[in-house]
């Protein structure tokens, strides 16, 4: 139960993050240029991934379940995404 509130609230939080475009604020610090982009900052997919990996690495999971709550946190993202979008 824990490994999909994990999964689930990665997911949740990089959608928000992306769609809600919270991150043109690091945008503006790290680039001149607005039209590149920000990775893993402004992508739901890459962003999932990093935070499914660092919020297991940090409730001490081993570490094959770090790739699977990370794999799954990914996944996870590009569905609600896609279902949002409809």
């Amino acid at each position: 139960m824990n490994n999909l509130l994990i999964i689930f609230g990665s997911a949740c939080i990089a959608v928000i993050f992306v769609e809600q475009r919270m991150y043109m604020p690091v945008k503006r610090m790290i680039r001149s240029d607005m039209s590149k982009r920000v990775k893993p900052l402004d992508c739901a997919l890459c962003l999932a991934w990093w935070l499914g990996i660092i919020s297991s690495i940090y409730f001490e999971k081993n570490t094959l379940e770090v790739i699977y709550i990370g794999a799954g946190a990914a996944i996870s993202a590009v569905a609600i995404t896609k279902h949002l979008q409809k």
